[in-house]
């Protein structure tokens, strides 16, 4: 698609030419030089940039959050059964929760889970009041969500058609 609108423009661009052309020229005289840049998008340099985001955004969030619990931390792991390794963000309390059960601590009778799944609400009210009172992490949101369109419109144009894994 990037390329059909490329070789379109450059021919919109020989037809004014030669339409700017004076009479007794003809067409086949050189003419001036016109130079074309094209940058071809990938999957991977979009995929670094949303990382990037993520980490600014994380970073300012973490920074401004009164609630160390509620900090999001990123890091890079393969599931169970697999090797292939992968981003994953979640905020602190969740490997807490994970952490205290595994080492017995149990808060209760709750297991890892059913704590997780009592924090999740507050942590997201604490989300949303971070980013309402700072329109630069508002402002960061919106860039990652224009960048995973892109992301996703370039990745359905490469493998349109084609068969491929998802994790």
């Amino acid at each position: 698609m990037v390329y059909r609108g490329l070789w379109l423009c450059a021919l919109v661009c020989c037809q004014s030419v030669f339409a700017q052309q004076a009479p007794g020229e003809v067409p086949g005289d050189p003419i001036a030089e016109v130079q074309i840049n094209s940058q071809r998008e990938k999957l991977s340099e979009l995929r670094t940039e949303m990382v990037a985001l993520e980490d600014r955004f994380n970073s300012q969030y973490n920074t401004l959050n009164k609630n160390r619990q509620f900090d999001v931390v990123c890091t890079t792991e393969a599931r169970t059964g697999t090797l292939m390794q992968s981003r994953v963000c979640r905020p602190a309390f969740i490997d807490d929760a994970t952490a205290a059960v595994a080492q017995g601590n149990k808060a209760g009778f709750l297991t890892a889970d059913q704590a997780i799944f009592l924090k999740q609400a507050e942590y997201r009210k604490n989300l949303l009041a971070v980013i309402g009172k700072n329109p630069a992490l508002a402002q960061l949101l919106k860039e990652r969500v224009t960048l995973q369109k892109r992301y996703e419109a370039l990745s359905k144009q490469i493998f349109k058609g084609k068969a491929v894994a998802a994790e």
